[in-house]
């Protein structure tokens, strides 16, 4: 996967005296697939996990610290979220989980992942490690 290095300076008025700062951040130009396998490792370590099926899904059974988002709470989570940590993302099967993950690419997040057979394939794997609101 071929990744882009982008520059960027700004200047910070703090007083009389503007500062300029400079960064670089990597950006994932397209999302990641990642098996449930890979995804349980990065969750163990703490990366952000979104879960993107329906409310009532959600509720009956999701993987541990998994954020439920919809068009309700999606901008809220955006702001919130650090674009710049891991993000995986799932759906009920590992279809729509795509283009949500694609739709974090553009929303500038760096490393984005669509979890491959989704929630059904996690559960198969590992049903002790799901829980219900």
């Amino acid at each position: 996967m071929l990744f882009t290095t982008v520059a960027f300076c700004f200047l910070l008025h703090r007083g009389t005296i503007p500062t300029l700062i400079c960064a670089e951040r990597v950006i994932m130009p397209e999302f990641k697939h990642i098996s449930p396998q890979d995804a349980h490792a990065m969750i163990e370590a703490g990366c952000q996990l979104a879960d993107i099926r329906d409310e009532q899904s959600y509720a009956t059974s999701h993987i541990p610290k998994a954020d439920h988002l919809d068009n309700h709470n999606l901008q809220r989570f955006i702001e919130q979220a650090d674009p710049d940590q891991a993000l995986i993302i799932y759906c009920y099967h590992g279809n729509s989980s795509q283009s949500a993950a694609q739709y974090f690419v553009e929303k500038d997040f760096t490393e984005v992942y669509s979890m491959d057979g989704g929630f059904e394939m996690w559960r198969q794997l590992y049903p002790q490690n799901t829980v219900a609101n």
